[in-house]
């Protein structure tokens, strides 16, 4: 908890309205400073702390904390609402707060150097607030339960990112090409006539004149079939319309041969 206040008034060394040193007597800051004032709503604003004895600092009060931007909005609402200004809730009241605007607070630390430009305090986010102008010493622990300025364990606004590296991907192999074998083929065998038994091969011999057999005619049953009669050649009968193809070859060569006989036998 502390005295609101703006940066201006801070880096100016002595406020505006009262020309008296800011770390000194900042209880004499005026609301109409704090929010009607442009050059100094405008700026950031801070909470001004008792200096501790460690801190070796020169004046009674020390730059304790900077709100953020929704904060600061938050607290100038407040000031407006118990305070007396021209852009108060109430105007100018005279039975409102007039200067030395403080309050305690509920902060989250959002980050502790915000600005090395400006020295500024770590810079925190306003979770609960309460105007503290009459409420005592020890607002924080008469309000909240909590002693003045000591952290309480608790989840961080900002909790660091531990980024875990990437899983090493595992380098996957090529795949094997395998040779193929080229396809066997089978030894080309020479292909082999086989000769048809059924069919003899032809015979070469020499021509000679023979007689053509004699044949009987033939004769038409009264169904129309056309019937071989029997033939002879020579003395010798042939067999059905079978056989007759493979017995006619057969009585053929005999012929032929006998015919030989016949003309040798007439040579001599």
């Amino acid at each position: 908890q502390g005295f609101v206040m703006d940066y201006f008034c801070i880096q100016n060394v002595n406020m505006i309205d009262n020309g008296l040193v800011t770390l000194e007597q900042p209880d004499r800051h005026t609301v109409h400073c704090l929010v009607d004032v442009g050059i100094c709503l405008d700026s950031a604003f801070e909470v001004l702390v008792e200096s501790s004895s460690s801190s070796g600092s020169s004046t009674p009060y020390s730059r304790g904390y900077r709100l953020d931007d929704s904060s600061k909005t938050d607290v100038i609402n407040l000031a407006r609402s118990i305070g007396s200004c021209s852009t108060c809730t109430n105007g100018y009241d005279s039975s409102k707060l007039n200067r030395g605007f403080k309050a305690v607070m509920k902060v989250t630390v959002l980050d502790l150097n915000p600005d090395d430009a400006q020295s500024a305090p770590p810079l925190v986010r306003v979770d609960e607030q309460k105007d503290s102008s009459s409420l005592g010493n020890d607002p924080c622990q008469s309000e909240y339960g909590m002693a003045e300025g000591v952290p309480t364990a608790g989840t961080p606004a900002n909790p660091p990112i531990t980024t875990s590296p990437p899983p090493t991907p595992t380098p996957t192999p090529p795949p094997t090409i395998g040779s193929t074998p080229p396809p066997t083929k089978a030894p080309a065998t020479a292909q082999t006539s086989t000769p048809d038994d059924s069919t003899p091969p032809p015979t070469a011999t020499e021509t000679t004149p023979v007689a053509s057999p004699t044949t009987s005619p033939t004769t038409t049953s009264s169904e129309g079939e056309e019937e071989l009669a029997d033939s002879t050649i020579g003395d010798e009968p042939l067999l059905d319309c079978d056989d007759r193809c493979f017995q006619f070859s057969v009585y053929l060569d005999d012929a032929l041969l006998k015919a030989d006989a016949d003309r040798e036998s007439e040579e001599l």
